[in-house]
């Protein structure tokens, strides 16, 4: 919802019955998660800033 349509996570939060802290914690995990994914499953190269 935040990286995808862009609602902030406050409003997130809200509509989850979550409180911030919480809402912040899971976005982050879902984007570790995600890059966990890809990573397994596709062959990618970084530069030496590690982008």
């Amino acid at each position: 919802m935040y990286d995808l349509e862009g609602i902030e996570q406050k409003t997130i939060s809200e509509k989850l019955n979550l409180t911030l802290p919480n809402t912040k914690s899971r976005i982050q995990r879902g984007r570790m998660k995600l890059k966990e994914r890809f990573l397994e499953c596709c062959v990618v190269d970084f530069d030496e800033n590690g982008e």
